[in-house]
């Protein structure tokens, strides 16, 4: 008989490495020795398990984490390590380990959830809906020659990116304030991931010396590649001078990628004549899901009201009638009122996020808002382009 159980930290490397490495590596040999070192990133973390004969067949976990949802900072829920043995899948496991999951992340006070998916369907059909692709963009250092010509204002100097932590780690913040789907890890995990010595990182300064922009990079060889792992900018200032640092590279390195640029960017406007090439990378695109309806209050939105019936087949909680409102340009939920629509949990995420055109939603079955309503719904939450950032 097959139960599910919570795998504490100690019982890790037994019960969720084997089933992480077998799915996400190559394999054999199965080496953990990794995870013991890894152990701080797992410290508050949520895994269960589903154990057949006292042995762990399939995982979930849940990573605790913030997003900022429409300009307010939530707490998150980043679902990974869903794994299943070959001998125990098609038996339904991971939708019971991911409904009881569901019900965990509520009682933490979870409001949101995101994760990577393995296959969008099958996520959908839990809830989660797709965000916008991001793009990995290539470009040759030699179409920005023009900038070496340009006196630009403020500095940019590099370091090693641990070195710099205090700065890229205030940036971090400072554009999760201001980005719609940024998430972020708590501080512990944040650093382990993100604050290691195998990078360089660039910072950006105005006139006055205030940070504008870092840009996190390494070169892969002598006339290599200059690889940007994070580019993130605060104003234009910021965006050209790391652009003409990238350019003094020109007789080093003959190509640059930017890798994780966010789908609202541009960045064919940043310059003449670049011969930039755009790869959204399909795996990388995540998926979010609204996990506690009641707890939606605060986020910036447009203007109007709006009362949904919305229907949850996972998150019985969020079952019923809410009507949500703009009070002062922030958003109100209550419960009940005279439903415009009947949304499904997808529905109601897509809208929240606002990745999807809403008359799409008659034909993916995510509900049935006449034109009336949809133009209710694009008042109080137009479209956004979510940007998660962190990778798990």
């Amino acid at each position: 008989m097959a139960e599910i159980r919570t795998i504490p930290i100690d019982e890790m490397t037994t019960h969720y490495a084997p089933n992480h490495r077998y799915a996400f590596y190559t394999s054999p040999p199965m080496d953990l020795s990794n995870y013991e070192k890894q152990r701080a990133l797992y410290e508050d973390t949520t895994i269960f398990g589903m154990f057949e004969e006292e042995k762990s067949v399939a995982t979930v976990v849940s990573l605790p984490m913030t997003q900022n949802v429409r300009g307010k900072i939530f707490p998150m829920s980043g679902v990974a390590g869903v794994t299943s043995y070959p001998t125990a899948r098609r038996k339904g496991y991971v939708k019971k380990l991911m409904t009881r999951l569901f019900q965990d992340m509520r009682d933490k006070g979870q409001v949101v959830s995101t994760l990577y998916p393995f296959r969008e369907s099958f996520y959908e059909r839990l809830g989660y809906t797709l965000f916008t692709h991001i793009k990995a963009v290539k470009f040759k250092t030699a179409d920005m020659k023009p900038l070496l010509n340009m006196d630009l204002p403020g500095s940019v100097e590099f370091l090693n990116q641990k070195e710099g932590w205090d700065s890229a780690r205030q940036m971090l913040h400072d554009m999760q304030a201001t980005k719609h789907g940024m998430g972020l890890f708590a501080p512990e995990p944040l650093e382990m991931l993100y604050g290691h010595d195998d990078m360089w990182l660039a910072i950006a300064r105005d006139e006055n010396g205030e940070v504008i922009g870092t840009m996190v990079y390494k070169i892969t060889a002598f006339w290599g590649t200059f690889e940007v792992a994070r580019f993130f900018v605060k104003n234009t200032q910021a965006r050209y001078l790391l652009l003409q640092f990238i350019a003094k590279h020109i007789d080093q390195t003959p190509d640059v990628i930017i890798k994780r640029l966010p789908g609202y960017e541009n960045p064919e406007t940043w310059f003449s004549d670049l011969s930039m090439k755009t790869d959204p990378d399909i795996w990388l695109t995540p998926m979010g899901r609204i996990i506690n309806i009641q707890e939606l209050g605060g986020m910036k939105v447009g203007s109007g009201k709006l009362t949904v019936q919305v229907e949850d087949n996972f998150c019985e909680w969020n079952n019923g009638i809410f009507t949500f409102e703009s009070q002062n340009g922030e958003l109100i939920v209550s419960e009940g009122g005279e439903a415009d629509c009947t949304l499904t949990i997808n529905g109601l995420s897509a809208l929240i996020y606002g990745t999807h055109d809403l008359h799409d939603f008659k034909w993916r079955g995510w509900g049935n808002p006449s034109e009336e309503t949809i133009q209710k719904m694009l008042s109080l939450f137009p479209s956004e382009s979510p940007y998660l950032l962190v990778v798990f």
